[in-house]
């Protein structure tokens, strides 16, 4: 391990015990103005208000939402907040991500599979962790591009 990757540990331990002794305002506060490795760290917060912040921040990138779209751990209404957002909607990254992570909603993903190339719908078909009726559109939708 180098020196570099050294000390970005010991600064990410730092962030993470500064963020556990925060109250949910301070949270939330820090959601709004803090850095990327904070957002990042506070979308997974078990108060649902603090992942909520961190949605509604503006420093959040299209890089951000797509990782937070990977994340399997986060509360429904994060996945609805970016379901409902057309302009991250428009990045093929996004939608990919969305339909692929098995937590997010179906609601949210089976109007996406539409927009997914023939490759990932292959993969998405076979899929054991995602949803059956997902996986159906994705095999209806292979069908029809194929035709």
């Amino acid at each position: 391990m180098s020196d570099a990757e050294f000390k970005k540990l010991l600064s990410e331990g730092g962030i993470f015990r500064r963020i556990a002794t925060m109250t949910v305002s301070e949270k939330i506060k820090l959601a709004y103005s803090g850095g990327k490795e904070e957002r990042r760290i506070l979308v997974g917060d078990a108060n649902k208000l603090v992942g909520m912040a961190v949605m509604k921040s503006r420093g959040l990138t299209l890089n951000e939402v797509e990782t937070i779209c990977q994340m399997r751990h986060l509360d429904d209404e994060i996945y609805r907040i970016i379901g409902h957002r057309r302009d991250w909607l428009r990045k093929p990254p996004i939608v990919l991500a969305l339909v692929k992570n098995p937590k997010v909603p179906i609601a949210i993903t089976l109007p996406l599979v539409k927009q997914v190339p023939l490759r990932e719908l292959r993969l998405i078909q076979r899929d054991p962790n995602l949803p059956e009726g997902l996986r159906l559109m994705a095999r209806k939708n292979l069908e029809e591009k194929r035709r």
